[in-house]
């Protein structure tokens, strides 16, 4: 099943999500024995953005639900571990604590935060050589829009794992046999998981509303669980990786400079503003600067595209500070 799909009987022609994909990977394709056109996404162009979710009027635009394949494996008897990413704290309308203690509920041996391996990650990012300009390659997102869309860029990706990857190998390496099921707010992440070259990393990816879905039919009064925020995470804890799905975190999460006039780094976040950058290094625009950080979604992770949180950008900023208090 695609990872994006369209449910035809929903879909009214209305081309918003043809107008509104910024990669245009969206076709309008005739309905077998009607005159009615249907849109349909375009997997060699997709960048799993997930623009053409948010946008369409009458949700008709859906994205591969994973629960039942989680739940066969906790109900197997296997070590299931979260790999939960630290935009959980603006993820949920939920307190920090009761998040977690959810996913306990559900049935998770234990629940660890991504932003561990968010911290490994932005460590190898400072040992890049010097002299040349690297794209961060924690975007699932971004990655693939250099793979599909400006290939003749892919030697300027940095060639680091993202913090998903990272951390799911220190899982596997410390709880052996264990399946790891990655929970964030991005659709990219699935596909990312799927790759040939991380097979059997990472067991599956849930975003943020499928878990919640899944919370609210388990767990009948949220109230009951501890809402408290201290020491709730199993497995190595994490410092500033915390504010790693903010723009410029993977910068502070380095200790690099978080100076926006400093030439030596520089932070885009919006998946045309990424676009934009991407063409000018293209037509061979002289840059100076040497890594750029790079987010599809605008302000970072924290306005992914399933983010169950309604809340505006300001206080998942906000929320995701707290997580360092």
């Amino acid at each position: 099943m695609d990872l994006i799909c369209t449910n035809e009987a929903r879909c009214r022609d209305c081309y918003k999500c043809v107008r509104e994909c910024p990669v245009k990977a969206i076709k309008i394709k005739d309905v077998s024995g009607s005159e009615a056109q249907r849109a349909e996404v375009m997997e060699e162009r997709c960048v799993h953005e997930g623009r053409c979710v948010l946008v369409c009027p009458q949700q008709a635009k859906k994205v591969r639900n994973d629960v039942d394949k989680v739940k066969e494996q906790i109900s197997s008897g296997r070590t299931v571990v979260a790999s939960l990413a630290p935009s959980f704290a603006a993820g949920f309308p939920l307190k920090h604590g009761r998040v977690v203690s959810a996913l306990r509920k559900l049935g998770f041996a234990s629940v660890q935060e991504t932003a561990f391996g968010a911290e490994l990650a932005a460590a190898e990012h400072i040992k890049l050589p010097v002299g040349r300009t690297f794209l961060s390659s924690s975007c699932p997102a971004v990655v693939s829009m250099v793979e599909k869309h400006f290939p003749d860029l892919i030697p300027t990706l940095s060639p680091i794992v993202s913090p998903m990857i990272a951390h799911a190998r220190i899982i596997k390496s410390m709880i052996p046999g264990a399946a790891v099921v990655f929970i964030g707010p991005c659709i990219a992440k699935k596909d990312e998981a799927e790759e040939e070259q991380y097979q059997g990393i990472v067991d599956a990816v849930l975003g943020f509303g499928e878990i919640w879905e899944w919370m609210q039919e388990e767990i009948p009064d949220f109230e009951h669980l501890p809402a408290e925020f201290k020491e709730e995470f199993d497995g190595p804890q994490a410092g500033t990786g915390k504010l790693f799905p903010l723009d410029g975190g993977m910068l502070r999460t380095a200790g690099m400079s978080m100076d926006r006039l400093d030439d030596k780094v520089m932070v885009i976040s919006g998946l045309e503003n990424c676009m934009e950058l991407l063409r000018h290094l293209q037509l061979g625009m002289a840059c100076k600067v040497g890594l750029i950080e790079m987010l599809a979604c605008p302000g970072g992770c924290v306005s992914g595209p399933v983010i169950v949180n309604e809340e505006d950008v300001f206080i998942k900023k906000t929320e995701s500070f707290r997580l360092l208090q």
